[in-house]
């Protein structure tokens, strides 16, 4: 595989101690929403998981 995996302005980090796992995954969940894509994050066509229910995480 050759190019870029990620975005130029993109960049990754590790959950600090004092973070709850749940305000980060709804405060992630919800940046569709806050920039007006859609109404509710479950429009938006790209959030998702084949792991996890998120319907728990909201």
């Amino acid at each position: 595989m050759t190019g870029r995996i990620w975005q130029v302005s993109f960049w990754d980090r590790f959950l600090r101690e004092e973070e709850s796992l749940d305000e980060v995954v709804r405060y992630m969940l919800n940046n569709p929403v806050r920039q007006g894509l859609v109404k509710h994050w479950q429009d938006y066509d790209f959030s998702g998981s084949l792991v996890y229910d998120l319907s728990e995480w909201l």
